[in-house]
């Protein structure tokens, strides 16, 4: 038995109002409601901050309510919660 499975081909997605390009629909969609609409939907329940995505949500969490710190200076040993507060250092 042979199964052909077809995929739609998604061309690029262009935002009507700043011209920018996306390679799926989701993601304009995310960004026309973030950047255009200014919409945040999701917020932290310990300091009620909004942001525009989940993965920003998720490092906000991880970078100023828990003591995480996994990134480490290999010359101090100083950690840091954000591997681009590393970088910084």
């Amino acid at each position: 038995m042979i199964i052909i499975t077809f995929y739609a081909l998604q061309t690029d997605q262009n935002c009507d109002i700043c011209d920018k390009t996306f390679s799926q629909t989701t993601n304009l969609n995310t960004h026309v409601k973030g950047v255009h609409q200014k919409e945040k939907p999701f917020s932290c329940d310990i300091c009620h901050m909004s942001v525009r995505t989940r993965q920003t949500l998720e490092r906000h969490m991880s970078s100023v309510h828990s003591n995480e710190k996994p990134f480490e200076c290999d010359k101090c040993h100083k950690t840091f919660a954000l591997k681009g507060r590393l970088k910084n250092h």
